[in-house]
């Protein structure tokens, strides 16, 4: 409807000789009113948009809470902090998870309201200005008709199109506010969903994380608490081949699920009669563990390595029997027959209880054990005061070495179920491992395992702090904290497999020979190289006890006498020699001086600024080091040959009328 005031006062103030105007007052207001709606309204679905992007946002953190802490392996339940770690990790989670969906659905709800309020507010401001706006241009249409003026005819249609425009706008917003009110209703459905769904859930996820309480090592792929431990108490390796099949296990245990105890070494082996510290103790020997020749700390980063004392506190039980004490218990221990034709029960498998018949076996090698007065511990054997076993279990070797991955796993797995089947405590499952070799499970761990991921060998078992702390005061007395070149050479092994025929040692100083004159050319071509024709020479070899410290024994006068001619070329071929003596253990203070001796020579080595030798398994232990320390290094064959040693030892016994001299 027309407003009769504002169209008189319009005529009133318009001077006689004047085109007519409109009343500046009233319509420039009116414009600025409807341009300020208009901007507030785009305001308010900015604002509007920005809030549902939060929302969205907020909600997908609220609703994406886990359950876990997000572990190493990528399972989302680590719990290496311990079983109360676990606990307040878990409970907090799904407080958490409950509280931020509530605060979502609250904020949803109170955005709903504030949207329905902006909704009648923004329909109420354009019923206002929109009759405003028109009663505006009908008192303005009235006042230009009157005065026939072409201007405001103009002005008038720019205000009906401005009015269309915003109606436009408005209707735009209004279809925006409605479907915004569709997307909260629905969002509001989700997260009642969510919560009712966790809701129902909380039990079950709260046993969850009760039968996770306790788990203070790790889970395996299936999420399962690994509380079941492999020790190695007999071991046939050493060194090198100790070391290879050490990692072979551990890599075994973390794909099996169980967790592999640091072994007591001693002569770069493990052995029967030195596995606990007891046996250590009783002979005035000091404790020598894995963690003297390689760093246990960076093994125990791969996950499934765990310190004796560690696998003892979680093993330990409480017995009375003759002495009330604690003692570590081991479920089982596992033999492993390498023989083909070993007796087992009829319809045995792979594994069997062997708790009486293995004394029966021959060529067996017996566990050791203390007497029954000792053990005192109820259905327990003892292995010695602070450890006892509860069954013994025999394994058919033999048969673990070529099968793939599915059936290596699986073979492990049943061999745990067994055990757990017939032992008390089936909480931590403990099986020692005797008579064990580097073939077992060789074909899936070194075939198909290492040549994937062999990550554990080239970063994790590296030689201990303690030798490379040696090493480097070596170098500081000995070599005058100069670089020096450091070769290695091995005259035992040849030795060991030619002695029956080659009698008088000459295949064998052939050999010898011709492998130092090689190395002595590298040494030669490398001092001229680096400018310093005076570079010491450290000299690490068995020839130091007559070729004895790999276990290779001369046997006769002639092999003897060839040995001696051997280590003198060797020590007249590059000038300044230095070598590990006997005073240089004595700094060491251990009780195993083989060990340590092997285990130093190679820490010498690797600090060497060249590395020159044959290859055997001690050279490739230091160009492992070496590469891993991104190091030079000179490895190459010193070939010998069992066909050639048989020729020349004939034609050596033809022109000598066939007498060899025997073994004098």
């Amino acid at each position: 409807m027309s407003s009769p005031r504002i169209g008189m006062n319009m005529q009133q103030k318009m001077a006689p000789n004047q085109a007519p105007r409109l009343g500046t007052p009233i319509w420039f207001i009116t414009f600025l009113i409807i341009i300020g709606v208009f901007l507030a309204v785009q305001l308010v679905s900015m604002v509007s948009n920005d809030g549902d992007a939060t929302s969205l946002q907020g909600g997908g953190q609220g609703l994406g809470i886990g359950i876990g802490g997000g572990g190493n392996d990528g399972s989302g339940l680590d719990s290496s902090n311990g079983a109360g770690s676990v606990t307040g990790t878990v409970g907090a989670s799904i407080g958490h998870t409950a509280f931020a969906t509530q605060l979502e659905l609250d904020k949803l709800r109170r955005e709903n309201e504030q949207l329905k309020q902006d909704l009648q507010t923004v329909e109420g401001q354009k019923s206002g200005l929109v009759a405003a706006s028109v009663a505006n241009m009908e008192s303005a249409a009235t006042g230009n008709v009157v005065g026939g003026d072409a201007q405001v005819q103009h002005e008038l249609q720019e205000l009906r199109r401005k009015n269309a425009e915003l109606t436009r706008n408005h209707d735009e917003q209004l279809a925006e506010f409605v479907r915004r009110e569709k997307e909260l209703h629905a969002q509001i459905a989700s997260a009642q969903l969510s919560a009712q769904q966790q809701s129902s859930s909380t039990f079950l996820q709260s046993s969850s994380a009760a039968a996770r309480a306790a788990c203070n090592t790790w889970t395996d792929t299936r999420r399962r608490c690994v509380n079941r431990y492999v020790l190695l108490y007999d071991l046939w390796e050493r060194l090198v081949n100790f070391r290879s099949a050490f990692i072979n296990i551990v890599l075994i245990g973390k794909d099996v699920g169980f967790n592999v105890v640091v072994p007591f070494v001693h002569e770069t082996k493990v052995q029967a009669g030195l596995h606990t510290p007891h046996h250590y103790l009783e002979k005035n020997m000091s404790v020598t563990t894995l963690g003297e020749y390689f760093s246990v700390p960076e093994m125990k980063k791969f996950g499934n390595v765990y310190e004796y004392e560690e696998w003892a506190e979680k093993a330990a039980k409480f017995v009375k029997g003759n002495q009330w004490r604690v003692v570590s218990v081991v479920s089982a221990i596992v033999v492993f027959y390498w023989d083909k034709d070993i007796p087992r029960p009829a319809n045995a498998g792979s594994f069997w209880w062997c708790d009486e018949s293995i004394h029966d076996v021959p060529n067996m090698p017996k566990v050791e054990t203390i007497s029954a007065e000792a053990a005192g511990t109820e259905n327990y054997k003892a292995l010695s005061s602070q450890v006892v076993y509860e069954r013994r279990v025999c394994v058919a070797g033999h048969e673990t070495e070529f099968m793939d991955d599915r059936g290596s796993q699986a073979q492990l797995e049943q061999l745990f179920a067994f055990v757990e089947s017939g032992v008390t405590n089936k909480a931590t499952v403990t099986l020692a491992f005797q008579n064990y070799r580097k073939y077992g499970w060789k074909n899936y761990v070194q075939v198909l395992r290492r040549k994937v991921d062999n990550r554990l060998s080239e970063n994790y078992v590296t030689l201990s702090p303690k030798v490379l702390s040696f090493a480097d005061s070596f170098k500081r007395r000995k070599m005058g904290g100069e670089d020096y070149i450091a070769i290695h050479f091995r005259a035992g092994r040849v030795m060991a497999h030619t002695q029956d025929y080659d009698t008088r040692g000459e295949y064998l100083k052939y050999w010898a020979f011709g492998c130092i004159n090689s190395i002595q050319q590298k040494v030669d071509h490398w001092k001229a190289a680096s400018m310093k024709p005076n570079m010491k020479v450290f000299v690490a070899t068995d020839l130091l006890n007559d070729g004895m410290r790999g276990g290779e024994h001369p046997r006769g006068m002639h092999l003897r006498r060839a040995l001696q001619e051997i280590k003198d070329r060797l020590f007249t071929a590059f000038g300044e020699t230095v070598v590990l003596e006997q005073s240089d253990l004595d700094l060491i203070g251990s009780s195993d001086l083989m060990g340590m001796a092997s285990l130093l020579d190679i820490g010498i080595a690797v600090r060497s600024v060249q590395f020159i030798s044959m290859r055997d398994s001690f050279a490739k232990l230091v160009v492992h080091e070496r590469t891993r320390l991104e190091l030079r290094s000179d490895m190459f064959l010193c070939d010998w040959s069992e066909t050639a040693a048989k020729s020349m030892v004939a034609e050596n016994r033809e022109g000598a009328g066939g007498n060899d001299g025997g073994n004098n």
